[in-house]
């Protein structure tokens, strides 16, 4: 499984549409997603806060 790890969710996009939609890619290519900073892993489902902190 490919995995992309990030300090933040800001490092990947401004844009919240843009992050949404390369999110929805990662799930369908099966990668794995890390925020550290956020707390986000996909691994762990889905976080309702995580389009919160996209947003600010």
């Amino acid at each position: 499984m490919a995995t992309v790890i990030i300090k933040d969710q800001s490092r990947i996009g401004r844009d919240v549409v843009e992050v949404g939609l390369l999110k929805r890619t990662f799930d369908e290519y099966n990668v794995r997603f890390i925020a550290a900073n956020d707390n986000l892993d996909t691994a762990n489902g889905f976080d309702i806060m995580s389009i919160f902190r996209a947003v600010i």
